[in-house]
């Protein structure tokens, strides 16, 4: 068994799939250089309009009036369909070739282990097309050649069933079997024409118009009557094409399949009727391109890590004037510029990507009117959903990742822009320099830390038989006074020693002399957050400095506990500095 896929009217579905505000409308779609542009092809309510293909624009434009409209031919439309169709089919058998732009063939032997009976997996295959956007027949036969013939000529899902398959193709009309012929040679599909040149497709082409032709003038309408005459006659008149054509029409050809392996890319295109100044309707358009993306990663079971935004800027003629010389340069003629979104995990959330792309086109706007846009995501696989059994809840990657966005254009920072980032995570730097980080984009790291079989076991016999000490840094650090005698701090004042705000150092330890980066003296390095790369010298000391505290005395209760309060002294642990150029005492850090 063989499935079919075929779009009618391709090239005006393509643009009804990516406006599909147009679905209910009469639609005309020209093609040519203006001011001779030629209607090409038509939805179903131009044909009711009276509209006929090979119009002139003008022509269609006066029957369509405002009841409908009139398009150029759009290409990057007709690409993006048509990889939206091979997902399609590709979501539901492995086995595709991609037969026209307008077909797709498929090889169903299998298959109703997957879906169940032919016109159950028929139907599964116009479901996933319907969710693609595009309006398509299906048919289903016990050879490829069958199944092709009665997409193109029966609306809908069509199943032949074995024993009554040859009535039905009987019955359709010799259009089907001509269109498959030419869309063969188009394609180079069949025999010889992959080697053929331009003047012997012509030909060919040439040769199947009068051959239909002459079938319509001996009276043939169908398949059913090129099947009746006689062979040995029709191969005198029509020769072995001839005969050929009726072994279609009687299904007695059988064809391999011409298997493709689709690449994994997953890009949408759209080419502006004309350029958009502002973010919201902009966004509108990506919202569509971005909902098809997701689709048709998801007919594949993918998701993606990264999403890219290109858009073709328009230059104007009054730009000279307007722009800087930097900004013309960026601009060039008709320039591009893109937008990229890293995503911390693979996601597939449409909603989710338009906030995003909102978020930084709003702190990051493309500078111009645009009149191309292409939206690419780079595949990966689907994260698995389960957590571990006994491990505390993280917040969800989807809307962390949007809260980082929120945040980056509260601080105007764009990530991946060059610009210095302000929130984010703490990345140490390759330096001794003391407090020396810069700040990354956060990323999740799937390493198999978080499964329980890697989670580390703590023994708390083991781990806390000895008392731990922590090193809390004050940041930024506090101004500190420093008495020396030989050398050795004797007395701290400073803020953070309480009420008193002075101290005696009974011990100390010290000092450790550092120093470093004397070669990068009065520059900027790019490397350390917010920082002036000097050299720098300083001398670190740990001291145990007393201080008083008052405390009531003999158990008394109430305002007279305090009259004579008993001074009692607190011992803490500090780290001070003193910066060897600058003289000046700093308390770094405490001690737990």
């Amino acid at each position: 068994m063989f499935l079919a896929v075929h779009i009618p009217d391709f090239l005006a579905e393509a643009i009804l799939r990516a406006r599909p505000e147009l679905r209910h409308r009469a639609l005309a779609v020209v093609e040519g250089t203006p001011p001779l542009c030629y209607v090409v092809a038509l939805n179903g309510r131009a044909r009711e309009a009276g509209l006929a293909v090979g119009m002139t624009k003008v022509e269609a434009e006066i029957l369509v009036q405002r009841a409908g409209v009139v398009m150029m031919r759009d290409p990057l439309a007709e690409q993006s369909a048509h990889a939206a169709m091979v997902d399609a089919v590709c979501a539901v058998s492995p086995k595709v070739e991609e037969t026209a732009a307008d077909v797709v063939v498929a090889d169903a032997h299998g298959l109703e282990r997957l879906f169940g009976t032919p016109r159950q997996v028929a139907r599964e295959l116009s479901r996933r097309v319907a969710e693609q956007g595009l309006e398509a027949n299906i048919a289903l036969a016990s050879n490829a050649d069958n199944a092709e013939h009665a997409a193109r000529g029966f609306m809908g899902v069509s199943v032949m069933e074995p024993a009554a398959e040859a009535d039905r193709v009987g019955s359709l009309p010799l259009d089907a079997l001509f269109a498959t012929e030419i869309a063969a040679v188009k394609s180079g599909r069949c025999a010889n024409a992959a080697r053929a040149s331009q003047e012997e497709q012509r030909k060919t082409l040439d040769r199947l118009v009068r051959m239909q032709e002459t079938l319509e003038r001996w009276g043939i309408r169908n398949f059913r009557g090129l099947a009746a005459l006689p062979g040995a006659s029709l191969s005198e008149r029509l020769g072995r094409h001839g005969v050929r054509l009726q072994q279609l029409a009687e299904g007695k050809l059988c064809r391999e399949l011409v298997l493709s392996e689709p690449a994994l890319v997953f890009e949408e295109a759209m080419e502006l009727e004309s350029a958009v100044e502002n973010t919201e309707p902009l966004m509108f358009l990506l919202g569509r391109m971005v909902d098809q993306l997701c689709a048709r990663l998801s007919a594949r079971a993918l998701c993606t890590h990264e999403l890219r935004l290109r858009m073709k800027l328009e230059r104007h003629a009054g730009d000279e004037v307007a722009l800087t010389r930097e900004e013309l340069e960026a601009l060039g003629d008709g320039a591009i510029t893109e937008r990229r979104l890293t995503l911390p995990v693979a996601m597939n959330d449409a909603k989710l990507f338009l906030k995003l792309l909102h978020l930084q086109l709003g702190s990051r706007p493309p500078g111009a009117p645009v009149t191309h846009l292409w939206v690419r995501a780079e595949p990966a696989r689907p994260r698995p959903g389960q957590a571990g059994l006994f491990m505390p809840l993280s917040p969800e990657p989807e809307k962390l990742e949007l809260t980082l966005a929120r945040i980056h254009k509260l601080l105007s920072t764009t990530p991946g822009s060059g610009e210095e980032l302000r929130a984010g995570c703490a990345d140490l730097v390759d330096t001794h320099r003391p407090g020396a980080f810069r700040m990354t984009r956060f990323e999740v790291k799937e390493d198999g830390v978080n499964s329980l079989e890697n989670a580390p076991v703590l023994d708390a016999d083991k781990e806390f038989s000895q008392p731990v000490m922590a090193l809390r840094r004050l940041r930024p650090p506090v101004k500190a006074d420093v008495e020396m005698k030989n050398g050795s701090p004797t007395r701290v004042s400073a803020e953070c020693l309480g009420s008193t705000r002075r101290g005696r150092v009974i011990w100390a330890a010290g000092p450790w002399r550092t120093s470093g980066e004397w070669w990068l003296r009065g520059e900027v390095k790019e490397d350390l957050a917010q920082e002036t790369a000097q050299s720098w010298a300083r001398d670190e000391w740990d001291v145990a400095i007393a201080t008083s505290k008052a405390k009531p005395s003999n158990g008394a209760e109430g305002p007279k506990a305090w009259r004579s309060p008993t001074m009692v002294a607190e011992i803490s642990l500090f780290r001070i500095v003193r910066e060897i150029e600058s003289g000046l005492w700093w308390m770094e850090a405490g001690y737990d």
